[in-house]
């Protein structure tokens, strides 16, 4: 603990052998759990930390503000085939240079064979420009990244939304929009062989 950042970590393995932990849970989240060994101990961690505003931020990071602590919970457990991995940080109040989030959320984890992520904020301003209830999501499965987003206006309508999708294979990756796009309330037909 220090005045700006407390920290803690549990794990059900010793500080000496965690890189080997991290990188074993680094191989089973970008194989969606298809990694064939498993760790000796089955692996688990909870890590949470908590960032406090504090002036030594404007060294460390120049043009990033906290007005609210800034906290981070994770947790891995490898002995579960579903649901090992949770990650979940919010930022009530940040301002990095022209941009201020109110209420930052980012939040990821798998479900079954995929991982899945949001971020969202209640708003998002950069000067006189805003931006109302911004909401990123995505899904990563099979190779196939879906990615959604999209803002909405002062009366929580749709302003403006797209969704798209990346599929990777060993020689190419296609990209398509999987949905119609809104842009300033009006809705535009994607054809479905785009």
């Amino acid at each position: 603990n220090s005045p700006f950042l407390s920290a803690s970590l549990l794990s059900n393995n010793s500080l000496d052998r965690l890189p080997a932990v991290f990188n074993h849970i680094q191989q089973r989240v970008f194989t969606l759990g298809k990694l064939d060994s498993t760790m000796k101990g089955g692996p688990t961690i909870d890590l949470q930390v908590s960032v406090k505003p504090h002036d030594i931020l404007s060294t460390l990071a120049p043009g990033l503000e906290l007005h609210l602590p800034l906290t981070l919970s994770a947790r891995y457990d490898d002995r579960k085939k579903d649901s090992f991995l949770n990650l979940q940080a919010s930022a009530p109040a940040i301002r990095y240079k022209k941009f201020l989030a109110d209420q930052l959320m980012i939040k990821a984890g798998n479900i079954d064979s995929a991982i899945a992520f949001t971020i969202s904020a209640a708003s998002l301003l950069s000067g006189t420009d805003s931006l109302l209830h911004p909401t990123i999501t995505g899904r990563l499965q099979n190779d196939l990244l879906t990615v959604s987003a999209r803002v909405e206006d002062h009366l929580g309508k749709e302003y403006y939304a797209v969704s798209t999708s990346m599929q990777a294979t060993k020689d190419s990756r296609i990209f398509r929009l999987t949905d119609d796009i809104t842009i300033d309330h009006i809705k535009w037909k994607v054809p479905a062989d785009n």
